[in-house]
């Protein structure tokens, strides 16, 4: 595993360098903590028991709010920080050292992922449903087996069983890794045909990008779910949700123009951005509402306003906590700079850890599921860190020997 300040996810060997910046250190790291809560949320959901990892027999309406909340941003937001720093990452250094940097940081991580840390979670799975029969050994080597194979189905509904071959969350890197090729080769043939520089010092307009980012999002999502539903395209080297394809793609292309047209200073509109987060909690709650009666509504209108509705909140949020992160967590300090450059690394474990958790807790009856949430979320997080922390400090300590 890379250390955070080497990542591709948000390239943040620059964001480290310029203070400017660095609160996109802090909102990703932010980010990640509350993807590890979401998931320590899944658990306890009284909608997750068919297809998450592992279910808790006591269930919560708190973790369906949290978590139908954080799906609608969190991992938007992730593509557009990637995107904001793909530019000057890529101006950095040639096309082939481009390719190779990504391959390092992000395939590189995800094949240890898939080898190293999914086979516990396969064996789990098969541990908490009855089939305990197959060895350790034996899970894992049908799990390989999955993940090399053709699948005759490369779209699948994985809503009725949690027994898919998955990539679970390091779907994020190989992904991120395909948009950056896609951003390559776009770069690779406008300057080609001249187009490199087109529109590089035009200001443009930002409202108009904002508006451009809702609308495509929206009707993004709204078609492929249209279609799709919520199923999932799945080959060995890449997965992901179909109906998210195009806000993810849109997302990341948005993080790119706002770093090619400095828009960062447009979003000092929001004045109050404190007060901003909270109205967008008080939408969400409203959002959720609709959610539930729209999954009961074959209505196209009212999915089109769904698809609007949630694409709108996602837009908000971004905004929000740009704002927020520019405004007063641009300072770097020892704690936080701990959180940013282990954040990477923890992403990657941390679900391993969540199901740890999740499975200790689980015989504990005689605790709330609120509570248990919370633990198993407070864990988790700390836990990460150290082994994070642990592992930085052998391989400085390696690294110190062979110098």
């Amino acid at each position: 595993m890379n250390r955070i300040s080497t990542s591709a996810i948000t390239n943040s060997v620059t964001v480290e360098k310029n203070d400017g910046t660095f609160f996109f250190s802090n909102i990703r790291a932010t980010i990640v903590l509350l993807v590890i809560f979401l998931h320590s949320a899944l658990a306890y959901s009284t909608v997750s028991d068919r297809w998450w990892i592992l279910a808790d027999p006591q269930k919560t309406v708190m973790a369906d709010i949290i978590a139908g909340a954080l799906d609608i941003m969190l991992m938007s937001i992730l593509f557009f920080i990637a995107g904001y720093f793909t530019l000057p990452s890529y101006t950095k250094c040639s096309s082939y050292q481009f390719l190779i940097k990504k391959l390092k940081n992000l395939m590189l991580p995800w094949l240890m992922s898939v080898l190293l840390l999914n086979p516990f979670l396969v064996n789990v799975i098969h541990y908490c449903n009855g089939n305990s029969n197959r060895s350790f050994l034996a899970n894992t080597i049908v799990y390989y087996r999955n993940f090399l194979r053709v699948h005759l189905k490369i779209i699948q509904d994985r809503s009725e069983s949690p027994f898919f071959f998955s990539h679970y969350h390091v779907w994020f890197l190989s992904l991120l890794f395909f948009f950056f090729i896609g951003f390559m080769v776009f770069r690779m043939i406008s300057t080609r045909i001249k187009l490199r520089n087109m529109g590089a010092h035009s200001t443009g307009r930002f409202t108009t990008d904002v508006i451009a980012l809702i609308t495509l999002s929206s009707l993004g999502y709204f078609m492929f779910h249209a279609f799709f539903e919520d199923k999932w395209f799945v080959v060995s080297v890449v997965q992901f949700q179909i109906s998210r394809i195009v806000p993810y793609l849109v997302f990341f292309i948005f993080g790119i123009r706002s770093y090619e047209k400095g828009w960062l200073n447009k979003i000092s509109c929001f004045r109050f951005p404190i007060i901003s987060l909270f109205s967008a909690t008080g939408f969400t709650l409203m959002y959720l509402t609709f959610y539930a009666y729209v999954n009961s509504s074959k209505s196209i209108v009212l999915c089109l306003m769904f698809s609007f509705l949630r694409y709108l909140l996602c837009t908000w949020y971004l905004l929000v906590f740009l704002r927020i992160g520019q405004k007063y967590f641009c300072r770097k300090t020892k704690f936080n700079i701990i959180l940013t450059r282990n954040s990477f690394n923890v992403y990657i474990i941390h679900l391993n850890v969540t199901i740890l958790f999740t499975l200790i807790f689980k015989g504990e009856a005689w605790l709330a599921p609120e509570l248990k949430m919370i633990l198993v979320f407070t864990f988790t997080a700390f836990s990460s860190y150290l082994i994070t922390l642990f592992y930085d400090k052998i391989r400085n300590v390696k690294y110190l020997k062979k110098a």
